[in-house]
């Protein structure tokens, strides 16, 4: 499952905003996340897209990643929209 994850924290551009996408195949449902934080944190696959002429979406991987869940602010299933 692809998880948009908002963080309490700035963005290396020092936005206000950091959000990315970590693709999480052991996670079917949101409801499976509690067992994740139980354990502190988060491990997946860190994914990027650039966007193509007509609106397309190419994904890339930029490797796997853990989150500390104590720096989530929240979290949310991705789709294309």
């Amino acid at each position: 499952m692809k998880l948009l994850i908002h963080m309490n924290m700035p963005s290396g551009k020092n936005d206000g905003t950091h959000q990315l996408i970590l693709e999480m195949p052991s996670v079917d449902q949101l409801a499976d996340l509690p067992f994740f934080f139980k354990q502190g944190y988060l491990y997946g696959t860190h994914l990027i897209y650039d966007r193509g002429d007509n609106n397309t979406r190419t994904w890339s991987s930029r490797g796997n990643m853990i989150i500390n869940t104590a720096h989530i602010g929240k979290i949310a299933e991705y789709y294309e929209g």
